[in-house]
C-alpha cells in the first residue's frame, strides 16, 4: 500500500504547506527536491521543497497550484506517495467534500477551440450604445486608456465555453451550446465596447466555482496589478451593487485565465446563475464589466 499523509491548509494557503518530519524520515529518502503533484483528472504540477527549521515545505510552484484548485484555509488535503518524487494529490474543500477538478481536456478545449475571436461586425450593422454602469470619477488618464481599448476592440466579442468531447466529462460539461437558446441569443448582442460571451458550465456554479476566461481578451483588455492577476468588477444593469473578482492567467501547464475569489461565488449566487446560461462581459470602464445575463 502506498504512504500517505493529510495536512489542512493554513491561514496562509498560497504559502506552501509542509511535509510532516515522520514522513519524511520514512520516505524522504528518494525524494528529490522538485517533485510532481497529480491530481486525479490527471493534471501535473511540478512543485520544489525548500528545507526549514521547522520541516520540508513545497513552496516554489505551489502558489499556482492552490490558486488553480481555490485552495483555501482549512481545506484539508490528501497526499499518496507513488514513488520517483510523485504525489497524488485529493482536496476536499469546506464542506469535507473532494472538489471537481477541471480536466486537462476541458482546459485544452477552452483555450485551443472554443475561443472564437469574432471579426469586426460589418459596417451595416447597427450597433447599440453602450450604456455602461454608474462611471465614478476616476482619472482622465484611464478614461484615455479605455478609449483606446474601445478603438481597438470596437465592435469586438469573444466566446468561451468549457465543453469537451471526451466522454469522462460528459455529466460535468454542457456540449451542445449551440443548441442552447440562451447562446444564441447572446450571440446576437452587439456593442461598440470590447466584450466576451462566456457559456456557464457547471463548474462555474458548484462546488470549485472556477469559470474559465478566455486568455487573450484578458491579456489584450484587462489592466493587471501583476503579472498573473488583477481585480475586476462585475455589474448588473438595474442594480447597483458590485461584486469584485479576481482575474488569474496562468501560463503553464496551459495559457488560459480563469476568475477566482468569493465576488464570482456571491455574483453567481445573487444573481441565480446556472449551468446553461449564457453571460456577457461588456467591459464599461478599466477592469470593470456589466454583466447581461441570458437564461437557459
Amino acid at each position: 500500500m502506498a504512504p500517505h499523509f493529510f495536512t489542512v491548509v493554513g491561514f496562509s494557503p498560497e504559502k506552501g504547506v509542509r511535509i510532516p518530519v515522520a514522513f519524511m524520515r520514512k520516505y524522504g529518502g528518494d525524494i528529490q527536491k522538485t517533485v510532481i503533484l497529480k491530481v486525479p483528472s490527471g493534471a501535473s504540477w511540478k512543485v520544489e521543497l525548500v528545507d526549514e527549521e521547522s520541516g520540508i515545505r513545497l513552496e516554489k510552484g505551489w502558489k499556482n497550484f492552490a490558486e488553480y484548485y481555490s485552495i483555501k484555509r482549512a481545506h484539508f488535503l490528501v497526499f499518496r506517495y507513488d514513488g520517483n518524487s510523485e504525489f497524488e494529490v485529493v482536496i476536499f474543500d469546506l464542506t469535507a467534500t473532494e472538489i471537481e477538478y477541471p480536466s486537462m481536456a476541458q482546459i485544452e478545449e477552452e483555450d485551443d477551440v472554443s475561443v472564437e475571436i469574432l471579426e469586426n461586425f460589418p459596417k451595416n450593422v447597427q450597433t447599440s450604445k453602450p450604456k455602461g454602469l454608474r462611471h465614478s470619477s476616476r482619472n482622465k488618464t484611464k478614461k484615455l486608456k479605455l478609449d483606446k481599448l474601445k478603438e481597438r476592440g470596437r465592435s469586438e466579442g469573444e466566446q468561451s465555453c468549457g465543453g469537451t468531447d471526451d466522454e469522462m466529462h460528459l455529466q460535468r460539461t454542457i456540449n451542445d451550446k449551440d443548441e442552447c437558446y440562451s447562446y444564441q441569443r447572446a450571440k446576437a448582442f452587439r456593442s461598440e465596447n470590447p466584450f466576451v460571451i462566456v457559456f456557464i458550465q457547471p463548474s462555474y456554479v458548484s462546488s470549485s466555482f472556477n469559470p474559465s476566461f478566455p486568455f487573450t481578451f484578458a491579456k489584450n483588455y484587462l489592466n493587471f496589478q501583476s503579472k498573473k492577476y488583477c481585480n475586476i468588477s462585475l455589474g448588473v444593469e438595474g442594480r447597483e451593487e458590485t461584486w469584485i473578482a479576481k482575474c488569474v492567467i496562468y501560463k503553464e501547464p496551459k495559457r488560459k485565465a480563469r476568475l477566482r475569489g468569493d465576488g464570482w461565488k456571491e455574483f453567481v449566487m445573487d444573481n441565480s446563475i446556472k449551468a446553461g446560461d449564457a453571460c456577457v462581459f461588456e467591459l464599461v470602464e478599466i477592469n470593470a464589466f456589466k454583466i447581461i445575463i441570458y437564461p437557459a
